[in-house]
């Protein structure tokens, strides 16, 4: 099992997980420059306000977090144990 080790406690706010959350998209579209995280890294991206450049992002990945957040303090968050599924009519259906 991975585990995120010694920085597993680690308290970020929520600016600086949704950076992550950036710079982590920003590798993944390095490595395969699919057009749908160029989309969304483009609509993450931040102004030189601060904003993002679709207003709705930051706030969107904000209440993630916030549910994340609840969900751990009641006994876990549970979405990342769903097993996903190809879309309908895909090349698997």
């Amino acid at each position: 099992m991975q585990t995120m080790g010694d920085d597993e406690h680690a308290q970020l706010s929520v600016r600086t997980a949704y950076l992550s959350m950036f710079e982590f998209l920003h590798r993944y579209y390095e490595r395969g420059q699919s057009d749908e995280i160029g989309t969304l890294l483009g609509a993450m991206s931040l102004l030189a306000d601060g904003g993002s450049v679709d207003p709705a992002m930051f706030n969107e990945f904000g209440d993630s977090v916030r549910e994340v957040m609840r969900d751990e303090a009641q006994g876990g968050y549970q979405g990342a144990a769903q097993t996903l599924r190809p879309p309908k009519g895909g090349s698997d259906g």
